[in-house]
């Protein structure tokens, strides 16, 4: 993937928290050359905020990526979110409700369409997480998934594509930056998010007859 370029967005997840240098997409970027353009930010939410991941979109480079990453959903995987989850808009349409979740998720990926046409979008799922409401998390993730479906979205679930989960103490502690919440420390990313992400990166960067030149 070296020379590749890649523009990656979302939340602290992608950003990397405490420890943006040790992220999983700055270890990817270490391990493979890619060049990384990196607008994700802490606390960012697909939901319209001062902190909405549209707003990344909105500001980055018009020149465009060979691809595009994102995640989010975990700054918005609260209860009182319940009743804002809105529904998934009919084919065509080019209007969203960025006050809803499936509004800004719609909004974000049309934005990138028409921002970047043609380029492949890549989405991220978190992992299964001790650190928010379990419900809650799996039903953003489920709209999160049929959006990328109706969008043409890839998909590197790493919810239910590994075996970390951090509902278990001993993954918490092991797994998770300073042993609570929802960040995953260098460990967990060399683990799990690497080698799941980068893999899922490569299908997408050199689909079949198009290999890789190493």
């Amino acid at each position: 993937m070296q020379g590749k370029k890649v523009y990656a967005f979302g939340d602290s997840i992608v950003y990397g928290h405490t420890m943006p240098d040790k992220s999983f997409m700055r270890l990817i970027e270490q391990e493979t050359g890619i060049g990384l353009g990196m607008y994700a930010v802490n606390g960012a939410t697909v939901i319209r905020s001062e902190n909405a991941i549209q707003t990344q979109v909105e500001g980055a480079p018009c020149e465009a990526p060979d691809l595009v990453l994102l995640d989010g959903y975990t700054n918005d995987a609260y209860a009182r979110n319940l009743g804002v989850l809105g529904g998934i808009a009919p084919e065509g349409a080019v209007d969203f409700d960025d006050a809803t979740f499936c509004g800004g998720f719609e909004k974000i990926l049309y934005t990138m369409h028409q921002k970047w046409p043609g380029v492949p979008i890549l989405y991220v799922t978190i992992h299964r997480s001790g650190g928010r409401d379990y419900k809650i998390q799996c039903r953003l993730r489920e709209l999160a998934l049929a959006m990328c479906d109706k969008w043409g979205v890839q998909v590197a679930d790493v919810f239910a594509d590994c075996a970390l989960d951090t509902r278990d103490p001993d993954q918490m502690r092991d797994m998770i930056i300073d042993g609570a919440g929802s960040h995953p420390n260098e460990t967990c990313c060399r683990t799990y998010y690497v080698p799941l992400v980068m893999g899922k990166m490569r299908t997408v960067l050199y689909p079949a007859g198009k290999g890789e030149k190493r």
